[in-house]
């Protein structure tokens, strides 16, 4: 259970970084992954459509990734 926080908190600190500049594609495939795992983690981790714009611009992938998680969850 630990280690299940753990995950889930260093997978919101990597969506705040993809925010902010673009990741290495080892790190955008783990992000990517994890939101395949658990679609709901876009939620959890504070992702909304107002911040997409900054996502698209530093990670286009990832961002297509969490504009689908949220498009299947409305």
């Amino acid at each position: 259970m630990g280690a299940e926080k753990g995950s889930a908190m260093e997978i919101r600190e990597q969506l705040q970084r993809a925010l902010r500049s673009g990741l290495t594609p080892a790190q955008s495939n783990k992000l990517i992954e994890a939101l395949n795992e658990d679609p709901k983690l876009v939620h959890k981790c504070g992702i909304t459509p107002k911040k997409l714009p900054e996502l698209v611009e530093n990670n286009p992938a990832i961002a297509i990734e969490v504009l689908l998680k949220l498009v299947s969850s409305a």
